[in-house]
């Protein structure tokens, strides 16, 4: 069989193609079948380069559009990133300030509970010991005639000033002295302070108080000397109804 017949171009030539057939008569035969068969292998290879270049092109275009994907994909990362960035520092910022803000009431309400706990715990009471009250009485009984009346005063705004002012006027009483009008002798009425109020709590401890404070009398310097010896120590005060050798012993606040 000719490459003619294997193609069929001789059949398809002569029985459609008059001129052609004539055409065809006068190659001759050995060329014929040259030029079918090389038409044949061109028509092979040329199959076979379509279908390889139809798979390359189209791996080229997936590749293509691959990276734009890729790219498009990136780009809204990179937005996405851009966006977020500001954000996430705005909300660190917050949670830091709400952190120090939180902090800060903590230390408050701890400082406040240590301030309420204190207030609601009672300080303990100003006492004297029992020998201090001996040595009053004992220092003061040898002078008793001296003192006609003191006049003790505790600040009112002191928890404690009353209690402890009512302890150095039983010791004054016992050494034979009349306090605040009531006399050695008088066992019936109970002994308790006036009530004195003073301009700032930073008066603390032991006063006595006069007209003058740069000035005091002499009963109420021998009045302090006496108390020193004691084992107590007091401090002048320009006192309001105090006047001329008049003094008055004030207990203020702890």
């Amino acid at each position: 069989m000719s490459a003619g017949g294997l193609l069929g171009l001789d059949a398809l030539i002569r029985g459609r193609w008059k001129w052609g057939e004539k055409q065809l008569d006068r190659i001759p035969q050995d060329w014929r079948r040259r030029i079918e068969v090389a038409v044949f292998i061109g028509a092979v290879f040329y199959a076979g380069y379509s279908a390889w270049s139809d798979e390359y092109f189209a791996l080229q275009k997936a590749n293509t559009d691959k990276a734009v994907v890729r790219g498009e994909r990136d780009e809204a990362r990179r937005q996405r990133d851009a966006n977020i960035s500001p954000t996430v520092n705005r909300l660190s910022g917050d949670l830091e300030a709400a952190r120090g803000q939180i902090d800060q009431q903590k230390g408050k309400i701890a400082k406040d509970e240590a301030e309420i706990e204190q207030l609601e715990t009672p300080p303990t009471p100003r006492n004297m010991a029992i020998e201090q009250f001996k040595r009053i009485v004992t220092v003061f009984t040898l002078v008793s005639g001296q003192f006609p009346n003191v006049t003790v005063e505790a600040v009112s705004a002191s928890d404690d000033a009353a209690g402890y002012a009512q302890i150095f006027m039983t010791a004054f009483h016992a050494a034979g002295m009349t306090v605040n009008g009531i006399k050695p002798d008088d066992n019936k009425q109970m002994l308790y302070p006036d009530t004195a109020t003073v301009s700032s709590p930073t008066m603390r401890g032991l006063y006595i108080g006069v007209e003058n404070r740069d000035s005091p009398p002499a009963p109420a310097l021998q009045f302090q000397a006496l108390l020193k010896s004691a084992g107590f120590d007091t401090n002048f005060a320009s006192w309001h109804g105090a006047a001329g050798n008049s003094y008055v012993f004030v207990v203020s606040y702890r």
